[in-house]
This record gives C-alpha cells, structure tokens and sequence, in this order.
C-alpha cells in the first residue's frame, strides 16, 4: 500500500543507555589492556548477539571506549559488527566526539582500524 506524500527516510540508530549488564561488559572488555582477553570477551559477546550500540550514562559504546583506550583490536571487531548490522559507526558521545576521533589519540594500529591503508587493504593485513 502507498501513502501518498510519503518519503522514505533513512534509518536512525538510537543508542540503548545500559549501564549495566552486558552492555557494561562489553564496554569494560573493550578498554582492556591486555589484547587478547579483550578479543576473546568482545567476540564472545558480539557473537551472542550483544549490541554494539549499548551505551553508559556518557553515551559512550564500546567503540568509543576501545578507541579511547587504543584497543585496536577490540576496534576492529565492533566495527565488523557494526557494519554487519548496517550501522554507522559515527554515532557521536555526548560530548559530540566519534570513536574515530578518539582514536586519533591512540597509536597508529588504532587509527588504522578506522583508515586501513592501501597496503592493509591489498595485502588482507589485519590491523
């Protein structure tokens, strides 16, 4: 059935406030230091159908907190998940910043994960 004056709209995400619970988890595993415990948690997490979109009373996901902690890793993973629920990862905190620009802090690994580059890309390299 067609309304007429109807225009499609794009889809909005809106970000699930969980200050805890799983959403919290997976924020915690994605600052970790330590790089493969925080891959096996994310992973585990993410493939248990966790959402990368739970955020804390900051508006901060896991995204953003990896890449404030410089979790390349961890980074890479949640933006797979992200893309893979065709999400765009640019959702800002609530400070307005992107876990893109957060990453611009940490090191290189970190902000390739953002920005692979043309070598990452040809030759399958993970970052």
């Amino acid at each position: 059935v067609k309304l007429g004056g109807h225009k499609p709209r794009a889809a909005r995400h809106v970000l699930m406030s969980a200050d805890d619970g799983v959403g919290a988890l997976l924020r915690e595993a994605a600052g970790f230091e330590h790089a493969e415990a925080s891959r096996a948690v994310v992973q585990s997490l993410l493939r248990a159908r966790v959402s990368p979109l739970l955020a804390d009373d900051r508006h901060a996901t896991a995204l953003h907190i990896a890449a404030e902690a410089g979790n390349a890793e961890a980074c890479t993973l949640l933006l797979a998940a992200f893309a893979s629920l065709g999400i765009d990862p640019s959702l800002p905190d609530g400070q307005g910043r992107t876990a893109k620009m957060l990453s611009t802090r940490a090191g290189p690994k970190t902000r390739r994960a953002f920005e692979p580059s043309t070598a990452d890309i040809e030759f399958g390299r993970d970052v």
